[in-house]
């Protein structure tokens, strides 16, 4: 029976650990464009090629030699590598040709079997005839659509004269050496456009209009082939090849997120937001080819083409002035009426609002689960906060939200530089943005409005420096209704998610606020029965791929676990109140619900979730050593309220010093150990067997005066008695546990 239950919710939840040796996170594509537009890594490495094998200055490509383009066609390439930055001598064959394409093949991926016709043709079908049901036309090829959208290849010959070429674009698939192997951390280099090839550079260059497009494991994977992990890098490098024909100077992140933008409109989806929603505070414009650039920019040019439509797109890409003087250039020709730094400022904006128009239909490529909208760096439940910010970088913004103020006064003064601050104010009456004046103090009021929040979006206007700022405000605190904390989507997914058996353990995670007290939680069942509710800091060192259950929850927020009984299964009406252990909501913190051994209630959840908030531990699971973690395909149906701090009284001092038993009691494999300090003492809390032998050092240090809990997980221990000891330089206490496998 109980593998039974294994195998069923193996069909509801995605095992985070086990991960296998071999993921599609090892996979991830990377384009090497950047790498090798940089005109001191293109000398170095022909300076590095010709130390290593001078013989193949003399294999370069004479001027105006004859080259045969018929099916069958031999020919030997240049191809940079990445790992030792030289050339390697790949010679290839010709295997596919179309309208708009030539598809060569390098010998050794033929020879080995990595590339055979079936892949071939495939290629040739995605460049030529169709792509995807994603696909902006299903109807038109890559190249088709890439041409429409973006403008024409230089199309040049051997001379590199352009337009005097024979009208195709050349794709080479080969093994692009970039040092990744199974089990590699990170991306791999899926495929890139060198300038070299079409702008007259002699010897190492192959004369052409050409792309390279990565063989293994980009199509040959896993002992299969799979062409449409290559498709998204034929329509990605085909817009750096259009692009450099008008603008050969166009800096990374404009060209990078075109490129990525053309995957989207081929069908392939889009590189999720959620890398550089994690961290929004980056050098907009900076570029390290790492996945939050990309992050970034693919997102960046979805928000143009939303805006202004691919009007504005085209003529970014064959304006031949570089950077934010082309772009504003472009703005101009495409009669938006804006300006770069009026983008970017309304780009952050829709950020945070969530003003995305991404067609579902479309999607994201990768899997990241992502909030849907950047990280804020503060937020705050009452009308009182201060704070600093010692380094905003260029044309970045932060996100400061205060919430449940009746009244509020606030200034953001930089040290150094000028910001572009935006307030928006959120009531019943819907949202009102309005221009704040750096040092200058702003009043907002919501009276007679049920909803209070005030969001702060602070921008470094600066392109190319770093600004730091301050910021602080005050006012009247509303002590009406409690802020509301939730995940789900408010539609319970039918039928409720499982019935958790005895020891089993839900997880929800919560973004800490600052300035809250928990008042209580509620939850929605489908069943009737009883459990227990804990809570605790959720451990931001946790690593979902490499620990198990007892590292996800940090330091606990209370003494012991609260009982409490479903008798309704109506909506969010089994609540527990917590006011008075006055527990702060700062900083993030996890909500436990501890299954009994008897009948349990069946907690409800959504069809699905953005960020993975929900989680659970299975009591026993055969597949796994241990307790481990699963992620939920939906949100749990676990909400928290909160009020503001000043509305609560604070955490009551002990009379005495006492050692209290823990709980539970017997347990397996972890308890709660919970002592007083009537002043503030050297503490030493430790555990140790029957024999006397001190096992572990629980505590060890300075504490404040108050109520204390601390976990001690035993899961590496034999089942027995033990004993656990509080010294203080006053007072000592030992109690016995006893712990059961």
């Amino acid at each position: 029976m109980k593998r039974l239950l294994i195998l069923f919710l193996y069909s509801f939840f995605g095992v985070i650990h086990s991960v296998p040796a071999q993921s599609q996170q090892e996979r991830i594509p990377l384009c090497g464009t950047p790498t090798v537009s940089d005109p001191v890594v293109v000398a170095q490495a022909w300076k590095n090629t010709m130390e290593q094998h001078p013989e193949m200055q003399r294999l370069g490509k004479a001027s105006g030699m004859s080259r045969s383009f018929a099916l069958g066609a031999v020919d030997t390439f240049f191809v940079f590598n990445f790992t030792n930055f030289g050339f390697d001598l790949v010679p290839a064959e010709l295997k596919a040709t179309g309208l708009n394409t030539h598809i060569w093949v390098a010998l050794g991926e033929l020879a080995n079997g990595n590339i055979d016709s079936v892949t071939i043709n495939e290629l040739l079908q995605a460049l030529e005839e169709k792509t995807g049901e994603r696909s902006r036309d299903s109807a038109k090829g890559i190249a088709v659509l890439s041409r429409e959208l973006f403008g024409d290849p230089p199309n040049v010959d051997s001379l590199f004269v352009k337009g005097a070429g024979d009208g195709k674009t050349h794709f080479l698939v080969c093994d692009i050496k970039d040092g990744w192997a199974p089990g590699s951390a990170g991306g791999y280099v899926a495929g890139f456009f060198f300038s070299v090839d079409v702008d007259g550079t002699p010897f190492f260059s192959n004369r052409r209009d050409l792309l390279y497009i990565d063989s293994y494991p980009g199509i040959f994977y896993n002992n299969s082939r799979n062409v449409d992990e290559s498709l998204n890098t034929l329509a990605h490098e085909f817009q750096h090849l259009i692009h450099w024909n008008y603008d050969p100077d166009e800096i990374s992140f404009f060209n990078e997120g075109l490129s990525e933008y053309a995957s989207y409109v081929c069908g392939f989806g889009l590189r999720s937001p959620g890398r550089y929603f994690e961290n929004p505070n980056v050098a907009f414009l900076g570029w390290s080819s790492a996945l939050e650039d990309y992050s970034r920019a693919a997102l960046w040019t979805l928000y143009l083409s939303e805006q202004h439509g691919d009007t504005l797109v085209k003529s970014f890409v064959q304006n031949s002035i570089s950077g934010p003087d082309g772009f504003n250039a472009a703005l101009a020709q495409s009669g938006t009426g804006s300006t770069f730094e009026a983008t970017v400022r309304n780009f952050h904006i829709a950020n945070i609002l969530g003003n995305r128009q991404l067609n579902p239909a479309y999607g994201y490529r990768d899997t990241l689960a992502f909030s849907g909208k950047p990280s804020v760096l503060k937020t705050v439940l009452g009308s009182t906060m201060s704070g600093s910010r010692t380094a905003l970088m260029p044309l970045a913004a932060d996100y400061i939200r205060i919430l449940a103020a009746e009244t509020l006064r606030t200034t953001i003064t930089p040290t150094l530089g000028l910001l572009s601050i935006k307030g928006i104010q959120s009531t019943d009456a819907g949202l009102t943005a309005t221009d704040l004046t750096q040092g200058v103090p702003f009043e907002a009021t919501f009276t007679g409005s049920q909803k209070s929040e005030f969001l702060l979006v602070v921008q470094n206007a600066e392109p190319t420096e770093t600004v730091g700022y301050s910021y602080g405000s005050s006012g009247v605190t509303r002590t009406s209704s409690a802020f509301e904390l939730a995940h789900d989507d408010g539609v319970s997914q039918y039928s409720p998610n499982m019935n958790l058996q005895g020891g089993d353990t839900v997880f929800v995670r919560f973004e800490g606020i600052e300035g809250g007290i928990i008042d209580s939680v509620a939850m929605w069942f489908a069943s009737t029965g009883s459990a227990r509710l804990f809570l605790r800091d959720y451990n931001l060192q946790y690593n979902f791929t490499a620990q198990p259950i007892s590292g996800f929850g940090g330091k606990a927020k209370m003494f012991s676990p609260v009982p409490f009984s479903v008798s309704d299964t109506g909506f969010m009406t089994t609540v527990v109140g917590l006011r008075q252990f006055a527990m702060s909501s700062f900083p993030d913190f996890v909500v436990e619900i501890i299954y009994n051994t008897s009948v349990n209630p069946m907690l409800r959840r959504d069809t699905s979730q953005t960020v993975y908030h929900s989680f659970l531990s299975l009591s026993s699971d055969p597949s796994q050593s241990g307790r481990y973690i699963y992620q939920s395909f939906g949100d749990f149906y676990v909400r928290v309220y909160l009020s503001p701090a000043g509305e609560n009284p604070p955490s009551p001092i002990p009379l005495d010093f006492s050692l209290l038993q823990n709980y539970p009691n017997p347990f397996n494999p972890a308890t709660v150990i919970t002592y007083d300090l009537p002043v503030r003492s050297r503490v030493r809390l430790t555990v140790f067997d029957l024999l006397g032998r001190e096992i572990a050092v629980l505590k060890d240090g300075e504490e404040d005066a108050q109520r204390h809990a601390v976990s001690f997980d035993a899961s590496r221990l034999p089942s027995g008695v033990y004993f656990y000891r509080l010294t203080t330089p006053t007072f000592t206490e030992t109690r016995k546990m006893v712990l059961i496998h």
